[in-house]
């Protein structure tokens, strides 16, 4: 990073491509250029009105026509991913090579899965395959060597799907036959590769690209977006996030901020306000508290209801238990992790599929320990922060904390945390938490089923208050 900013410095003026020259003084002159999108690619995959608006705006910038730059203002659940995928596809079909760009892997991996889902394979996948999503191991080339010791590693991983040991013993053969040196030779003419930031200096990627996508823009520092901005000198750039959800990790006083956070005044955002994700009664929640009632529900919400006979689509699981522990600077609750397993094995009986069901944590201990106590593979188990983007049928929310809690003081995260679930959200919460005027103002007008922990444990089903 620190090279990347030194590289900047010394660059001369005259260097400077439009998209630099934006970037740094703001100007811009447009030309008289004209490329006709294929209509037919857009009406194919159903995008709504913002998202072909956001298509047209990156085809002017492509011509010259624009800013080099289009800002996605995307609230969750609005397909950004759907989005940037169908553009990747797009812009192929055009003859452009597309970067795909992010802070994390999962961020990078969920564009690319979702190439997968529309039948396309004609992209490529760099980095580190301990970290890569095993779907795309098959289009992946490894940032190290062959990776045929990192695969041997993933392969003795307990909690491996039947389908995800295919895939890595097939990836092991393909390395052996030496297809990775003809993929090697490949990487070159790809079209669409993914990368994250930091690992877009590798040198594999010796060659330019001629747009980069930017996906959860507004958790990356401004100057980790530079490193392949700066070294593939791309003609323009797409910026996607939510101001609303998660910040960058690094709170430097000087690095804090996003190259979307920067631009965001400079440039109005398109808006893909459009949700297709929660129930209206988790969604009108968020749009109150952070939206200012902009959120607007897709048709097919309206269909998600309750997945729990006689329960409203917010479940308060409540208790009196001080069995708050800390280590490591986390901290996790016993207590409330005996209660998530009891509400999956309901689940369960209730013949809910296990992989409809995530569970998320504010605490990096607490989601090591109901990692560990959970039997079914197939249920997701992360922190707030690593489930960003991602969404299931049920989500349970395990608070912890029975006394002041941080993420009381952290709305960004609890906006994200409110926005997983699709069809049911559970809260696992002490009272003393419950009636925090914060969590109250959450609830205020909404429709809950409440439970009390301690009869659930014993009743081993469903009572609700």
């Amino acid at each position: 990073m620190l090279q990347t900013l030194v590289q900047l410095s010394i660059t001369p003026k005259y260097l400077f491509s439009n998209l630099i020259e934006y970037l740094i003084f703001h100007k811009f002159t447009p030309l008289k250029k004209q490329i006709i999108p294929d209509i037919k690619i857009i009406n194919e995959y159903k995008l709504n009105n913002q998202q072909i608006k956001v298509i047209k705006e990156v085809i002017q910038s492509l011509q010259e026509n624009k800013p080099p730059i289009t800002l996605v203002h995307g609230v969750f659940g609005s397909g950004k991913s759907h989005l940037l995928s169908v553009l990747c596809i797009l812009l192929a079909s055009l003859n452009y090579k597309v970067l795909i760009c992010a802070s994390t892997n999962v961020a990078v991996d969920r564009v690319l899965e979702s190439l997968l889902t529309k039948n396309y394979k004609s992209f490529f996948r760099v980095g580190s395959l301990k970290k890569i999503s095993k779907q795309i191991l098959p289009y992946t080339i490894s940032e190290n060597d062959d990776g045929l010791n990192d695969l041997k590693e993933l392969k003795k991983e307990k909690l491996l799907s039947n389908i995800e040991k295919i895939i890595i013993e097939n990836e092991i053969n393909e390395r052996k036959t030496g297809n990775f040196e003809k993929r090697s030779r490949e990487i070159k003419l790809a079209s669409i590769v993914g990368v994250t930031c930091a690992s877009s200096t590798n040198p594999l990627l010796n060659h330019s690209y001629d747009i980069i996508l930017f996906d959860e823009a507004t958790q990356t520092i401004e100057p980790m977006s530079l490193i392949p901005i700066l070294r593939f000198n791309p003609k323009c750039i797409v910026c996607v996030g939510d101001p609303m959800q998660l910040d960058p990790v690094l709170q430097s006083v000087h690095l804090s901020a996003s190259l979307f956070q920067r631009l965001y005044s400079l440039n109005s955002p398109i808006l893909l306000n459009l949700q297709y994700r929660c129930c209206p009664p988790i969604s009108n929640i968020v749009n109150r508290l952070y939206y200012n009632g902009l959120l607007q529900n897709a048709p097919n919400v309206y269909n998600q209801l309750s997945l729990i006979p006689d329960a409203n689509e917010i479940i308060i699981c409540y208790h009196d238990t001080n069995d708050e522990f800390s280590l490591a600077s986390s901290y996790y609750s016993l207590f409330e992790i005996r209660v998530v397993n009891q509400i999956i094995s309901i689940l369960s009986h209730l013949l809910i599929p296990s992989d409809r069901i995530g569970v998320i944590s504010f605490y990096k201990q607490q989601c090591a320990y109901l990692a560990s106590s959970i039997s079914l593979p197939q249920i997701t188990v992360a922190t707030i922060d690593a489930f960003q983007g991602a969404e299931k049928d049920i989500i349970l929310l395990s608070f912890v904390r029975n006394k002041h809690s941080s993420f009381l003081e952290s709305p960004k995260r609890l906006n994200v945390a409110l926005t997983r679930a699709r069809n049911n959200l559970f809260f696992i919460i002490h009272k003393s938490i419950l009636y925090h005027p914060f969590i109250q103002n959450i609830l205020l007008n909404s429709k809950v089923s409440y439970i009390d922990c301690d009869l659930l444990l014993l009743s081993k089903k469903f009572i609700f208050d």
